[in-house]
C-alpha cells in the first residue's frame, strides 16, 4: 500500500468516528434537552403550589393575627392546591421515569 492510499484510508476513517462522535453528542444534546424541560416543568409545579400556598395561607411574618373563618378557608385551599401541585409533579416525575426506562431498553435492543 502506497502512502497516499494509506493516507486517504485514515483521513476516511477518520471521518467515520467524526461523524459516529457528532452523532452521540447531538443525541446527548436531544435527551439533556428534553430532561430539563421534564425537571424545568416540575420545579415550576412546585414553585407555583409553594407561591399559591403562601399566598392563600395567608400567613405573615410581620404580625400574626387572630384566627378567623377566612384563614381557614385559606389554609384549606392552600393545602388543596398544594396536594394538587405536588400529584401533577408526582405524575411528571413517573412519567419521566417510564419514559427513562423506556429508552434504555430501547438502547439496549439496538
Amino acid at each position: 500500500m502506497n502512502p497516499k492510499n494509506k493516507r486517504a484510508a485514515l483521513q476516511a476513517k477518520a471521518k467515520d468516528y467524526q461523524q459516529a462522535l457528532n452523532e452521540k453528542v447531538e443525541a446527548l444534546k436531544t435527551g439533556a434537552k428534553e430532561k430539563g424541560g421534564h425537571i424545568l416543568l416540575g420545579a415550576g409545579i412546585l414553585a407555583g403550589g409553594y407561591l399559591l400556598y403562601h399566598l392563600l395561607s395567608g400567613s405573615d411574618h410581620k404580625k400574626k393575627e387572630k384566627v378567623s373563618e377566612e384563614s381557614g378557608l385559606g389554609n384549606t385551599l392552600s393545602s388543596l392546591a398544594l396536594a394538587l401541585a405536588l400529584s401533577i409533579a408526582k405524575e411528571k416525575l413517573l412519567e419521566y421515569l417510564e419514559e427513562k426506562d423506556q429508552n434504555a431498553l430501547d438502547q439496549k435492543s439496538k
